[in-house]
């Protein structure tokens, strides 16, 4: 028996290990029951998995549990996955996938997949689970709202991107329970680029288009001589930019509020007019002002 490959599966796996990995590092049925009588190993929540006596209880320990109890081929999918990516709104959920094949395990949900993509299957805090995309296609089915808020996290944290996960519902789901309103969310989404950190920003966004302004560019750079400044939204022959200011935006220090005078100043010596656009403000309001902003250019233009 190989105690230094054990001990390495055991690191790699949250403290756990299956019976068969145990085997397989040359430990025979004799040494695995003198590991538990040893106090090196107990048994852990199903049959086969073992835990290292004394180590920490980890969050994502049942989950990496249930994979081994599941086989080589199990990992955490729709909301197991979305557990494991530290999606928020998500209660700690056992829920896998095994390929090809009907598990049952007490307390998890399990399914059989038919995915026969490796490509679609990662590891994140040494647990198998499916691709960030694939986990919100699996969520849709379920939890249409949900699913929403899950992308959202996953994109503003760049484990996917909205093209990634429409791509993935198109090749494994393109007609399955929940696609239709996971792709009308995703291509409302891809509207407006630049803001996938920033739900509320898109939102902004798109209120702009549909109240009739001109196409603007989003995360525009402007040379201001003195430095560069970024613009949410920009319509740069006007040089009228909009700022949407967060809420993390409103809790600013004094030296991030004596930066943003200087950058504002940097560029009203450009002839750039800024607007602000806040959580508090109707969308109405700042394509409103916008509207006029850009009419008032045109015509000094003129």
């Amino acid at each position: 028996m190989d105690r230094r490959r054990i001990d390495t599966i055991t690191d790699r796996q949250l403290a756990l290990i299956a019976a068969r990995q145990f085997a397989r590092a040359g430990g025979t049925t004799d040494a695995l029951k003198w590991a538990v009588k040893d106090k090196w190993l107990e048994p852990y929540r199903w049959r086969g998995v073992y835990r290292v006596v004394g180590a920490a209880r980890l969050k994502y320990q049942p989950l990496m549990g249930a994979c081994l109890a599941a086989g080589d081929d199990a990992f955490a999918c729709g909301l197991g996955a979305a557990y494991l990516y530290g999606a928020p709104d998500i209660a700690p959920a056992l829920e896998i996938g095994v390929e090809g094949r009907i598990v049952r395990l007490e307390g998890v949900t399990t399914h059989m997949s038919t995915l026969g993509r490796p490509d679609l299957v990662t590891s994140r805090f040494g647990v198998p689970v499916v691709a960030a995309p694939l986990c919100v296609v699996q969520v849709a089915r379920t939890h249409t709202r949900l699913s929403e808020l899950v992308a959202n996290n996953l994109v503003s944290r760049n484990l996917t991107t909205f093209g990634e996960i429409l791509l993935c519902l198109e090749a494994v789901d393109r007609r399955g329970k929940g696609s239709r309103a996971l792709r009308k969310f995703l291509l409302r989404e891809l509207e407006i680029s630049g803001h996938d950190d920033s739900p509320a920003a898109r939102k902004l966004g798109r209120a702009l288009l549909r109240a009739g302004l001109p196409r603007f560019e989003t995360q525009f750079f402007v040379d201001t001589g003195e430095g560069v400044a970024l613009l949410d939204f920009a319509w740069p022959r006007a040089k009228v930019g909009v700022e949407y200011h967060g809420r993390a935006d409103h809790a600013a220090t004094r030296a991030q509020i004596d930066a943003d005078a200087r950058r504002r100043g940097r560029l009203a010596a450009r002839g750039w007019r800024i607007l602000d656009a806040t959580a508090g403000l109707s969308h109405d309001e700042v394509s409103r002002w916008t509207a006029n902003a850009l009419m008032t250019c045109i015509e000094s233009a003129s």
